[in-house]
């Protein structure tokens, strides 16, 4: 987890889709890259705070991957 994340054009691409069907009002390539800093810089913190919770999130995302859509 020490690995410095970077915005890429697939995960920003992801989360304007996400956001057209969750909030069309905010998905614009702004909005997408803003939310994706929030939950790097969310996550960050949670790894100080509640390091306990961020494992047992990481294994439940493994246990239970999804297939990247077509």
């Amino acid at each position: 987890m020490d690995e410095a994340y970077e915005a890429n054009e697939k995960d920003i691409e992801s989360v304007m889709r996400w956001l057209a069907i969750n909030d069309p009002n905010h998905s614009a390539r702004d909005d997408a890259i803003a939310m994706l800093h929030d939950l790097q810089s969310g996550f960050h913190q949670m790894s100080h705070s509640n390091p306990e919770l961020l494992i047992k999130l990481k294994a439940e995302l493994e246990a239970n991957p999804t297939e990247p859509r077509s």
